[in-house]
């Protein structure tokens, strides 16, 4: 079953700045789950889907 997650229109600058280096593994997942959402408390699901999302496709 595919995971779908939902994106915002436009992200948080430093939101991206924290998926970029979660996506280049240069932030542990426990780090990216806390800091991720800190600009905006509202991308909690977004960041707890990416992170399965990832771990399903096996790619973290």
């Amino acid at each position: 079953m595919p995971i779908l997650c939902i994106w915002p229109e436009r992200m948080h600058p430093v939101s991206a700045q924290i998926l970029d280096l979660y996506l280049h593994r240069r932030l542990p997942e426990a780090e990216f789950l806390r800091a991720f959402s800190l600009p905006n408390s509202d991308y909690i699901p977004l960041s707890q889907c990416i992170v399965a999302m990832l771990n399903t496709l096996g790619l973290m």
